[in-house]
């Protein structure tokens, strides 16, 4: 195993095949394993959902706009009475 495994894959030591990771897992070039995708913060919404060789990719929400974060998609507008 002196080869590396690409991305979206891994290896345990000592073994020479590269196996993919799940789905909902990422990993970079030359794992040992893979990881869970992360989620987007409060205040960010996502972008593109991972995949194993790319992370989730998250956006920010404009000002007068909110987000819960995790699996929401866009941004609500902060329209209510006494909100901003």
């Amino acid at each position: 195993g002196a080869e590396r495994c690409p991305a979206g894959t891994y290896s345990i030591g000592g073994v020479d095949d590269c196996l993919p990771c799940p789905s909902g897992e990422t990993s970079t070039e030359g794992s040992a394993g893979c990881s869970t995708c992360t989620s987007c913060a409060a205040g960010r919404y996502k972008v593109a959902d991972c995949s194993p060789t790319s992370e989730t990719q998250c956006g920010d929400c404009s000002v007068g706009q909110a987000s819960m974060g995790g699996e929401a998609t866009a941004c609500t507008e902060c329209n209510g009475p006494g909100q901003y």
